[in-house]
Formats: C-alpha cells, structure tokens, sequence
C-alpha cells in the first residue's frame, strides 16, 4: 500500500521549486496502492498542481483506483507489450534463460515490470507449471506453494494464461491440447 505518509512526503518534495528544471515530475507507480488516506490527501494537490509540478500515475488495474482520483486525471491507455518484446528485454538486459523468457513473457500479461518480478522468481513458479503441464496432478502437489499474496496472484494469472493456450489449442486442434492436458 502506498500510505498518507508517504503522499506527505511527496508533497513536501514538491513543494521545494525545481533547481534547474523548468518543470519536476512525481510518478507514483500503482495508483491502486493509494489506501483512502492517501489518495485523498493527494487530491488537492491533483486539482491545483503547481506550474512546476507534473504528475504521472500508472496503473494496470484502473478499476481499484479512487474514482475522485481517476477524476482528476487525464487517461491514457497503453497497450500490452508483445510477449516477443517482452522475451527480447528479458534475455538482453535481465540475463534471463531464453526458455524461462519465453515462459514468464507469456504469463506476464504485456507488462514488462510484472515480467521482470516474475523472472526473478521464476524457479519455483516454473517448475511447478512444468509439473501441471506434463506431469500427474498428484506430482506438483509437492512443490510448494507461494505464501504471500501478490505471489498467490501472479500463480494464478500464470496458470490462467496457461489454461488460455490450452483452451485455445483444443478449439484449433482437439488431438493436441489432450497432448497438453
């Protein structure tokens, strides 16, 4: 969660003037993570931003957004990476193996942060998918299970997708996705 504190902090960074710069800019990354609090002790400052001051906040989930928020904010909708760039990144600059890449660039949903947290984590995550993938139920029951509940979230959007293919393999080919079940 982004807490009141943490607004308050901002702002009293905002308010100093820029040194150099015409403009300053705050991204807050996770808008959803604003608790009420601090969502609304941000709002004042969203409807009267200082001429200096410019304010980015990004989101993949804009439904779990404050709505007096999400008012006081001009949308800009970004689409999904392809899982082929997202791949790319992940090899080049994450150091990534190339079939763990492809894996987590396809679970990732087209968001290159959650593709990054996912790969730095992966071992676990894949092994067990592997398991669902090609193995007996009865044999992933052994890996364990993510505790926290961000890792719950994103296991399951990865089983998901997962499920995705499946599904979409049994409408092109029916001999296949019973390979893949």
């Amino acid at each position: 969660q982004i807490r009141i504190d943490d607004i308050r902090h901002l702002l009293g960074r905002l308010a100093l003037k820029p040194f150099r710069a015409a403009v300053q800019a705050a991204v807050i990354e996770g808008a959803e993570r604003l608790n009420e609090e601090a969502a609304n002790a941000l709002l004042k400052t969203l409807e009267e931003p200082s001429r200096s001051t410019r304010f980015l906040l990004t989101t993949s989930r804009l439904s779990q957004c404050l709505p007096t928020v999400v008012s006081r904010c001009q949308l800009i909708h970004c689409e999904p990476l392809p899982a082929e760039a997202v791949q790319r990144v992940l090899i080049e600059r994450e150091d990534c193996e190339p079939e763990a890449a492809r894996a987590v660039a396809r679970l990732c949903g087209g968001s290159l942060a959650r593709a990054v947290d996912l790969a730095g984590r992966w071992a676990p995550y894949g092994r067990l998918i592997e398991r669902l993938a090609h193995g007996p139920a009865s044999s992933w029951l052994e890996q364990p299970l993510p505790e926290s509940r961000e890792e719950v979230t994103q296991l399951l959007d990865g089983l998901m997708a997962w499920l995705r293919d499946v599904a979409v393999a049994a409408a092109a080919d029916p001999a296949l996705a019973v390979h893949a079940a």
